[in-house]
């Protein structure tokens, strides 16, 4: 028997991506991307550079931009502190769930829902 021919004339099959249209939508996003936030990015930085430099320290140092740094920052720091605060208990009560949600509970003296061997119970009054 022989092998069969392979035909050099015939197009060779392209290897499809595990994503289809993975290129098409990169393409897409980067153009949009582009449009919406650098092209305004980069008048901002365009403008700054076309004024001298005591027009440029008079407008990024006037009462109303300093009231904006304030606002920008604080709000940024006080969402950093509550998504600190709240990625901490979720690791936490997600490592060890029972431990720290029971002990969290017994410093009170009562308990809401006690693990054993046969599930989840529903206590409501003094821990056993």
């Amino acid at each position: 028997m022989t092998a069969p021919a392979v035909r050099p004339d015939r197009p060779r099959r392209k290897n499809h991506s595990v994503i289809p249209g993975f290129g098409l939508t990169l393409g897409l996003t980067t153009v949009w991307l582009s449009l919406i936030v650098l092209v305004p990015l980069s008048t901002v930085f365009v403008r700054s550079a076309g004024m001298g430099l005591d027009s440029f320290m008079e407008a990024a140092f006037s009462p109303r931009s300093l009231a904006a740094y304030a606002v920008s920052f604080g709000t940024s720091f006080i969402a950093a502190l509550v998504n600190a605060t709240f990625g901490l208990l979720t690791a936490w009560f997600r490592l060890d769930p029972w431990y720290g949600g029971i002990r969290l509970v017994e410093r009170q003296g009562k308990a809401l829902l006690v693990k054993d061997s046969e599930g989840l119970q529903i206590v409501r009054g003094e821990l056993p």
